[in-house]
Parts: structure tokens; sequence; C-alpha cells
């Protein structure tokens, strides 16, 4: 590495918890339990692998210790063991939160595979994503934990371009994993963006995935479909690398103003849908959207709010659903786009800016 990061993410076992509890040290006081960890330098191997692994990374000079996400599992254990390494760093790093990943846990394999590492790979990306905004390099530390988060956080670190590091038993310092030998394609993952954002957010009928979406990205019980943990992955990952190219990825700007925009209502009615004129409006300040026109309206239907490309679009159109909970408007929005991947790269700012 180049530079130090700011931002660690620590996976986090329970073997500490554990290993204190067959000592019959009482763990119920959290702060009393870090007190006394503190009294062994950070490289005893009774401290467990999270505290061993990180002051590793921190005497390598890989962090500048700032802040400090401790990834605990679904379980009492994972989260009391979070809570006395809490206060075990509070000294060292200027803040320090623990995230329980809702799924892992070593009871159902099932749950495991298909909503703990699901949540693993929101909880990184969501840290990743506002670390960035912040102007903040990050670093993981996949020492801690289940075994099978270890070559999984080596996955998400390679999608997401942040190092991931790990110390094995009988060495004494963390080494950086190598990126594994998997590749994903991002014109793909643009042109899928629609689909796959919906089933990041919820489930869909089977019969309305596409065919060419890969099974290993997707998860079907009883006839509908979301996305598996490594399609969780591999969506997340292109949301953050889109993020850092969306200047190079969406349409130019066109030379008109909002206010000469044109908006066009089917009933030529634009107070009917409450709401619906200011939302159009919004949209017309993107710099690339030229015009807009309505072409459906239902009273009593509620539907989600979303953008994608439909049957209905000329090539440098997209089509956009609004809805205030209780009656819905379907309409059509003109681009500047002159490529099939910028017109599907406007549907992911739209969606990411204006429904994110």
């Amino acid at each position: 590495m180049s530079s130090r990061a700011q931002v660690l993410i620590c996976t986090v076992g329970t073997s500490l918890i554990t290993s204190l509890r067959a000592k019959g040290q009482d763990v119920r006081n959290p702060i009393a339990v870090a007190k006394e960890l503190k009294k062994l330098p950070p490289s005893d191997k009774a401290l467990g692998a999270e505290i061993n692994s990180n002051h590793s990374i921190v005497q390598k000079g890989y962090l500048d210790p700032r802040k400090l996400y401790l990834c605990v599992s679904d379980t009492p254990e994972g989260e009391a063991t979070g809570s006395i390494l809490q206060h075990y760093y509070r000294d060292l790093f200027l803040a320090v939160e623990v995230v329980k990943i809702v799924g892992l846990q070593a009871e159902d394999p099932k749950r495991f595979r298909n909503h703990g590492l699901r949540s693993l790979v929101r909880a990184i990306s969501d840290i990743v994503k506002g670390a960035r905004h912040h102007g903040q390099s990050v670093i993981i530390n996949a020492t801690g934990g289940f075994k099978a988060q270890i070559s999984f956080a080596g996955l998400i670190g390679q999608v997401l371009e942040i190092p991931v590091f790990y110390m094995f038993e009988t060495f004494a310092e963390v080494i950086e994993l190598p990126p594994l030998p998997v590749s994903f394609n991002f014109d793909f993952w643009l042109r899928h963006f629609a689909t796959l954002e919906q089933l990041s957010r919820d489930f869909l009928p089977d019969h309305d995935v596409p065919s060419d979406i890969h099974e290993v990205l997707l998860l079907r019980e009883e006839g509908l479909c979301c996305l598996s943990s490594l399609g969780e992955l591999f969506h997340q990952g292109y949301k953050e690398r889109f993020h850092q190219q969306r200047m190079q990825l969406i349409p130019p700007d066109c030379t008109l103003r909002p206010d000469q925009k044109n908006v066009t209502f089917e009933d030529k009615n634009p107070h009917r849908h409450p709401g619906l004129s200011e939302y159009l409006q919004k949209l017309l300040q993107r710099g690339y959207i030229t015009g807009a026109r309505t072409y459906y309206f239902n009273p009593d239907l509620p539907e989600r709010l979303r953008f994608f490309v439909s049957s209905r679009c000329q090539p440098h159109e997209i089509e956009g659903w609004y809805s205030d909970g209780k009656r819905t408007t379907k309409f059509i929005l003109a681009t500047t786009a002159r490529t099939e991947l910028e017109r599907h790269a406007a549907v992911v700012d739209l969606t990411e800016e204006m429904l994110g």
C-alpha cells in the first residue's frame, strides 16, 4: 500500500470470549474485561486473533487509526465480544462502532449462506461508501469470524477495490490477501441494473428475471427470486465503482435550462396527481434530461418508484414511475444519451440520486 488507510473494517469471531469464559473469567462487564486485556501486550496470543492482527496492521504502517468498524456475528457471543473490543479500542481509535451482521450465525447454514453473507456485503459496502464520501480510504481485516468469511471478504475487497488482510495462526504478522481469480463485467451490470436493484431490494417472480443473469447471482425460493450473497456483492461493488466514475459514464448536459424543458401530461392535468409536477421538475434539474411526458395514471394503484428502460422508450429515453403510496403515474424521460450504455448509466444515476 502506498499510503495509510484511515478506516478499518474488522470481522469479529467469538474465540476471545469463549477463551475468557473457559478460564473462569466474568465477562458480563465489558469495560472491566477490556481493562484487564490492556494489561497484556497486544501481540500476546491470549488476546485473540482480532487484537493480534489489528496490532500488526497498525505496526506495519497500513493504518492511521481513525475509525474502527467491528463486524460481529448475529449471536449473543458475537455481540458480547464486540462490546469488549469496542471498549478495548476506544483509546486507539477516534471512533469505534459495532455492526451486527444479521443472519451471520452457525445454527442455520442456509441462513448463513443466503442472508448472513448478503448482510455482510451490504454492511461493508455501506461503510466503504460512507468513508469514501468523506475522502477516507478503507482496509479490511478478515482474520476473525467464520472461516467462510475469509475468502468472501477477499472477494468483497476485490470488487470494492480495497485491501484485505489476514493473519494465519502460525504467523507473527498479517499478510495482504492476493486477488481472487474472479472477474465481473461492468457493462453487463449497467444493462441489468434496474433488475438487479429490484432483486436487491425485494423478491421478484422467477419469470420476471432475465435468463441471461447467471444463476450464481440469484437465490430462488418457492417461485420467487432475489440476489444471492455473491449477487449482492456484484451489485453493491459495481454501485460503488459507478459512483467513482459517474461523470465519465452519464450522458452529457444539454444546452436547455430547466424552465426551457418541455413537460406534457397525457390528460393535460398536471395537478391530478399531487406531488407529480414537483417530482418531474426535480428530474428536469438533471443536465442530461431534456423533457418528460406522462402516459398513464391510476388513482388506486400504489407502486414502487423506479427508473428503467422499457419497450415504450425510444433509444434515448427512460421510463419512470412515480407513486405517493396511493396513486401511480408512469412517464417517459427524454435524455441526451448517445449510446445504450450512457442511457443505462442515466438509469443508475437517477435511481441512486432520486430513490437511494
